[in-house]
Parts: structure tokens; C-alpha cells; sequence
């Protein structure tokens, strides 16, 4: 008798683990929103597609090293003076997707009115 609790006992801890290995894998990140409308200065609004940017990149920290994942961040840098006007578009994307471009790649626009829009 003792034997079957044992036997029991054991399959509910291998079920439990189961479970949670399985919850665990497949928990889901928080990603942010697939698109994000960017404080653009006097050009107006940048519509940035996040999610996009997410699988191309595949490391936040290319962005979020610099800008902190809070609405309004962009703004609230360039008024504190910690961002320079236009270093989003010149040093971040512009320069990234010029890189792409030159190595061959599929990448997104390098002008500015193809992605401010007022």
C-alpha cells in the first residue's frame, strides 16, 4: 500500500514539473506595442514599427541602452538636453539602415518624410 502512495506521489510531482517546464517555455514577453507613434520635434510624429524593428535587430538593448521604455521618452530627453536634435534619426536609424542597406539587406527609409508625418 505503501508502495502505491509512493508511486502516486511520484507521478503528481512528474505531472507538476511537467506543467511548469511547459508554462515556462511558453510564457509570453511583455513585447510592447507593434507600432509606436515617436515624438517627431516640428517634422511631426514618427510611426515606428516596433515589433518589426524587434525581429530584425533581436537585442533591445541596441535601442533601449539609450532610450528608456517609457512613452514619451524621446521627448523628455531632448528637453532635458540629454539628446541632441536629430541624433534618433542620424545616429540610430539612418545609420542603421544605411548598414543594412550597404551590406545587401532588406532595411527602412533614410529620408526624413518617409517616416515624420505631421
Amino acid at each position: 500500500m505503501e508502495n502505491g502512495r509512493q508511486k502516486s506521489k511520484l507521478i503528481l510531482l512528474i505531472i507538476f514539473g511537467i506543467v511548469f517546464a511547459v508554462a515556462g517555455a511558453t510564457a509570453v514577453q511583455n513585447k510592447g506595442a507593434e507600432t509606436i507613434d515617436l515624438y517627431g520635434g516640428s517634422k511631426g510624429k514618427v510611426t515606428f514599427p516596433h515589433h518589426k524593428h524587434q525581429q530584425a535587430l533581436g537585442d533591445c538593448n541596441v535601442c533601449h541602452s539609450i532610450f528608456p521604455q517609457v512613452s514619451g521618452a524621446i521627448e523628455d530627453l531632448k528637453d532635458r538636453g540629454d539628446l541632441e536634435k536629430k541624433q534618433v534619426m542620424n545616429k540610430q536609424c539612418v545609420k542603421c539602415h544605411r548598414a543594412k542597406k550597404k551590406a545587401g539587406e532588406k532595411t527602412g527609409p533614410v529620408r526624413c518624410g518617409e517616416c515624420h508625418q505631421k
